[in-house]
């Protein structure tokens, strides 16, 4: 009879059989939409230009004048970036990435025109 007691006193009687409601359901979970000036819609942008640029420095039909304009529209996103910093705050985490994306432009830029791929 004693090791009865001890082995009901050790678990509390009201908390036998219940559980806990499930959670509300909140709906289904999407990634937020990315427009064109958010950080997810530069990176692109910038990947995008970034990858045509390669192709044509790799490309040995392509003369430097074949490839300038393609300079102009990365200095332009380069502007685009700038514009997009001076939006977020000091710690928003796409700042780092979009800062690296803007150096890496001017960068190349400076390579173009310097004349290091001629």
């Amino acid at each position: 009879a004693r090791g009865e007691r001890a082995g009901s006193a050790g678990s509390p009687s009201g908390a036998q059989g219940v559980t806990a409601p499930p959670a509300p359901y909140l709906g289904p979970i999407e990634a937020p939409q990315a427009g064109p000036n958010s950080v997810a819609g530069l990176s692109e942008r910038f990947f995008q230009l970034a990858e045509r640029y390669q192709t044509q420095l790799a490309d040995p039909n392509a003369s430097l004048r074949d490839i300038a304009p393609l300079v102009r529209d990365l200095e332009s996103h380069r502007d685009q970036l700038a514009e997009q910093l001076n939006t977020l705050p000091a710690g928003d985490p796409g700042r780092r990435l979009l800062e690296e994306m803007a150096a890496l432009i001017s960068s190349e830029s400076v390579k173009f025109h310097r004349g290091d791929y001629v």
